[in-house]
């Protein structure tokens, strides 16, 4: 019965394992805000007596355990979001930056003086998900590097035409594509006139 137990964590353990190809680009934590909550309830246990002032000391330890697990880990290839700090309870989800629709911050007064922020992606698989987390540190920059990757994913790979002739009939369908992208936001209006200048260059 152990080792069924024992075999049963381990593949636990793999299940959750993260992968993290591609170098870390930045990170987010819970920021020391988050953790004055539990210290305020581990203080009302130590004021209370035996047994619900235990009850809310181990509490209290759950909560910051828990608050402490919680990481946002962006990679050159995707986000990774964990949390959980007992084996048979930890999660980690790993989204391609592809996948990945927008990425913002929320700061009010206090959170914009010490430094910290509610972050949240949005992800588009059939029906937008968003994903988010509050008192989180470094905020401001994990999601201005999420939303460069997500600019970079996103935009079209041109060919530059430089080594080869087209025919009218093949600029102008380049150039209606072209102006697709561009009602879609996909690209900006400069790029879309640079493109179009290069496109009008070699027909």
């Amino acid at each position: 019965m152990k080792i069924e137990i024992l075999l049963f964590m381990q593949s636990i353990r793999n299940h959750h394992t993260p992968t993290t190809p591609g170098r870390i680009i930045s990170t987010s934590s819970k920021h020391w805000a988050a953790y004055l909550f539990p210290l305020f309830i581990i203080l009302l246990g130590i004021l209370f007596i035996f047994p619900f002032g235990i009850i809310l000391i181990l509490f209290g330890f759950y909560m910051l355990l828990n608050i402490k697990s919680k990481k946002w880990i962006l990679t050159e290839n995707e986000l990774i979001i964990s949390s959980g700090f007992f084996p048979w309870h930890k999660s980690y989800l790993e989204i391609p930056i592809e996948d990945l629709f927008d990425a913002y911050y929320v700061h009010g007064f206090w959170a914009t003086l010490f430094g910290f922020g509610l972050i949240k992606v949005r992800r588009t698989d059939g029906v937008t998900t968003t994903f988010q987390d509050n008192n989180m540190k470094n905020h401001k920059d994990i999601i201005q590097q999420t939303n460069v990757l997500i600019k970079s994913v996103k935009k079209p790979k041109i060919s530059t035409y430089e080594n080869f002739s087209m025919t009218p009939s093949s600029v102008s369908d380049e150039l209606l594509k072209l102006s697709a992208l561009l009602e879609k936001g996909v690209l900006t209006t400069d790029e879309f006139y640079e493109q179009k200048a290069k496109l009008l260059r070699i027909g």
